[in-house]
């Protein structure tokens, strides 16, 4: 689903995307293994752009990561500032998972700040 004020980035993946979708997985399965080895975003694109003569932008690969991550067809997807990697072990998992959950609370923090506020007026 598209996000609120990002639709023109966020649109729902397309066709031929799932398709390049379903190669990046292939590849961060077989060489990417271990943080040591992950593939940055800037690269993915340029692979698409040599390969398929595409110019994608970073917030579809994001998008193309999704849909990797939520049909699992790399267990243990991770990034970093690096880029994206099959969890090589447990250790590496964590972290990621640890990763994700401060910035899940970090949002949540704004978030939650954002409830005190109505139209520029505290409501504590």
């Amino acid at each position: 689903m598209p996000l609120t004020g990002f639709e023109n980035i966020t649109k729902n993946i397309r066709k031929d995307e799932i398709e390049m979708a379903e190669k990046i997985a292939l590849n961060i399965n077989t060489k990417c293994v271990g943080k040591e080895n992950a593939v940055s975003n800037k690269r993915l694109r340029d692979a698409i752009l040599y390969k398929y003569g595409v110019k994608i932008g970073g917030p579809r690969i994001r998008k193309m990561i999704n849909y990797i991550r939520a049909m699992n067809l790399v267990p243990c997807l991770c990034a970093n500032s690096k880029g994206y990697f099959r969890a090589a072990n447990e250790e590496e998992w964590n972290e990621w998972k640890n990763s994700m959950q401060q910035r899940i609370n970090e949002m949540q923090a704004i978030l939650d700040c954002a409830s005190y506020f109505n139209d520029g007026k505290e409501t504590l």
